[in-house]
């Protein structure tokens, strides 16, 4: 069985935490597939570009990675749910682990985590499998059932939305 990780996301810009989570996912044993996909029009990121700007820097920070499959066939489109993205992954009979931060598994006050959140969040929550990287958080994390960390990874504290309000405010 193949292993897949998916690494899906808005790359809204794409950041040195993005390549450095990609360069470790190529180089890790346990996969033998990384998928990286932005993805398309959002409802909940209205900030989200949709321009060739954004294609062409996942493009630029992406493209000569070795072992990476790359796919932007999806960002002039409505956005894909996760869990429709992994359903059609796992239909060739693929592992497909989902990449994400800490972040999105911190507690949200009432026990849930954002993923929960998601178009069916508890299903993926409950039955994908996640591949989690460190990520500055506050409060506590609430674990999916099934999860690998990555181990020697250090933290990046950067995303994107700081890249955006930093080059807003100059």
């Amino acid at each position: 069985m193949t292993r897949l990780a998916f690494y899906g996301g808005s790359f809204n810009p794409p950041t040195t935490a993005h390549e450095a989570i990609v360069r470790y996912l190529v180089r890790d044993p346990f996969f033998q597939r990384v998928l990286l996909k932005p993805c398309g029009f959002r409802r909940d990121k209205p900030e989200l570009r949709h321009d060739m700007d954004r294609r062409e820097a996942v493009m630029h920070h992406f493209s000569s990675i070795e072992g990476l499959l790359l796919d932007t066939s999806g960002m002039q489109e409505p956005m894909v749910p996760t869990i429709r993205e992994w359903e059609g992954l796992k239909s060739d009979g693929s592992e497909v682990w989902l990449v994400a931060g800490t972040d999105l598994f911190e507690d949200m006050g009432d026990g849930r985590c954002q993923i929960q959140t998601w178009v069916e969040g508890q299903t993926l929550f409950e039955q994908a499998l996640f591949m989690i990287f460190p990520r500055p958080i506050s409060g506590e994390v609430v674990w999916p059932p099934h999860h690998r960390q990555a181990s020697d990874f250090a933290p990046i504290d950067i995303s994107s939305t700081e890249l955006r309000k930093k080059r807003q405010n100059g």
